[in-house]
């Protein structure tokens, strides 16, 4: 099961939202409780013209990801960039999923050693989800810890440290000291 669409919940989703078909949640709390960011979403995707280019995108993304493990070379950014381009138009900026989609291509990037354009996705996504889920979120957590890979890959091993030691502090707090996520 996916994770509840609520981001301050961790708990598997199972109920479908009736009007998108696209999202769970774990309870009907958590679906009144995420509304508010989930409306634009939920109507947006009810026409059908754009339900088809955000599948059409999201195809282009899972093509992108396949052949960027596979091949490791960089036809499949343009594919993930098309794909992201049509985030950023049906979704907006102020986004979760926009905000993953930065996440992806910054890795991307750092994969062919852009660094700057990698760092550049990066404080994007970690922008956003500050803004959205805050500073004590795995998914900022995660953020801090690729800036750091990218502090570490161009020998800036302060600064590194500094990324690291905050997606550690992040995941200590919430998620515990027996988080797996953790070691």
């Amino acid at each position: 099961n996916p994770t509840c669409a609520n981001l301050s919940c961790s708990k598997p989703g199972a109920r479908t939202c009736m009007r998108c078909l696209l999202v769970k949640y774990c309870c009907k709390e958590c679906q009144v409780d995420h509304w508010r960011e989930h409306k634009s979403f939920c109507t947006t995707m009810k026409v059908p013209h754009i339900r088809s280019k955000f599948f059409a995108a999201l195809n282009n993304y899972d093509r992108g990801m396949d052949l960027h493990f596979l091949n490791r070379d960089e036809e499949p950014l343009e594919l993930i960039l098309k794909a992201h381009a049509v985030n950023l138009e049906l979704l907006g900026e102020h986004n979760i999923n926009t905000s993953n989609s930065y996440h992806i291509l910054g890795c991307i990037y750092v994969s062919f050693k852009r660094y700057d354009e990698g760092n550049y996705h990066l404080q994007k996504a970690l922008a956003i989800r500050r803004e959205i889920v805050g500073e004590n979120h795995k998914f900022t957590a995660t953020s801090y810890d690729s800036i750091g890979n990218i502090l570490k890959n161009k020998k800036r091993y302060d600064d590194a440290l500094i990324g690291y030691g905050k997606a550690l502090g992040i995941r200590l707090r919430v998620m515990g000291e027996d988080s797996f996520d953790v070691g």
